[in-house]
């Protein structure tokens, strides 16, 4: 039999990857979109100089020489965001009507579309959601290069 006095359980997240999930920034905004979105409706949405810092803070441990990163000019609705093919990049968020702001990461920039990029939606400082495609965002879709 199995003393359970003497079993430590190990958060390995934290220990070995210094990542706390039980933190907001880690919580999908599906969540809050779901469950909250009276909460986001009352609350400012961030500014594009907020949502530009915002960005550089989310990325600044992966942006290197090799790496672009982009703001789009203006929030857009999920079920607005398209790749170049026409598909909705957010089809798990098309039925949420609260603006937010896309972040696209380019890991790569130099290798075309033959590899994952990023895309981020930004909402509040704390509250974002992320996916990868390896097609590139609509044309309709306006994007400044955050420098």
């Amino acid at each position: 039999m199995i003393n359970t006095a003497y079993i430590e359980t190990v958060d390995i997240s934290n220990k070995y990857f210094h990542i706390n999930l039980l933190l907001d920034q880690y919580i999908p905004i599906g969540r809050y979109f779901e469950k909250e979105s009276e909460y986001l409706h009352k609350h400012n949405e961030l500014s594009f100089d907020e949502a530009v810092n915002v960005a550089k803070d989310l990325y600044k441990h992966r942006s290197n020489e090799q790496t672009e990163l982009y703001i789009s000019k203006k929030m857009l609705y999920p079920k607005d965001i398209t790749n170049n093919w026409g598909d909705v990049i957010f089809s798990e968020l098309s039925n949420y009507n609260i603006p937010v702001w896309l972040i696209f990461f380019d890991p790569c920039r130099f290798a075309n579309w033959g590899h994952k990029c990023e895309y981020t939606l930004i909402q509040q400082e704390n509250v974002h959601f992320s996916v990868q495609d390896t097609d590139a965002p609509s044309e309709d879709i306006t994007l400044t290069l955050i420098q």
